[in-house]
């Protein structure tokens, strides 16, 4: 996320608070990040890798549609992809004020 909030720690927060709230466990195996922007919209696209259990299998589902709260940011996107145990959440996260 533009600014000084780290956009991977922000996200996984976010994620864990949804996962804990779905009475899941999750774990954050890696992350990135990366400035994106468009003509209107300026944030990060971030990249989360998760352990995910089956437990996990109905909030990982329900995920794309979810509200995630990061302060002070929308999350305009989510994408889920699952490999076995894990999971890579895909999230566009947007600055309003950066716009």
């Amino acid at each position: 996320m533009t600014g000084t909030a780290d956009p991977v720690a922000t996200a996984w927060a976010a994620l864990a608070r949804s996962a804990a709230a779905a009475e899941c466990t999750v774990a954050l195996v890696d992350g990135d990040a990366a400035p994106w922007w468009s003509a209107t919209f300026a944030g990060d696209a971030v990249w989360l890798t998760l352990d995910a259990g089956m437990d996990a299998e109905a909030w990982l589902a329900a995920l794309p549609k979810a509200e995630l709260s990061i302060p002070d940011r929308l999350v305009a996107d989510c994408y889920v992809e699952r490999d076995g145990g894990r999971a890579l959440v895909s999230l566009l996260v947007l600055d309003p004020d950066a716009s």
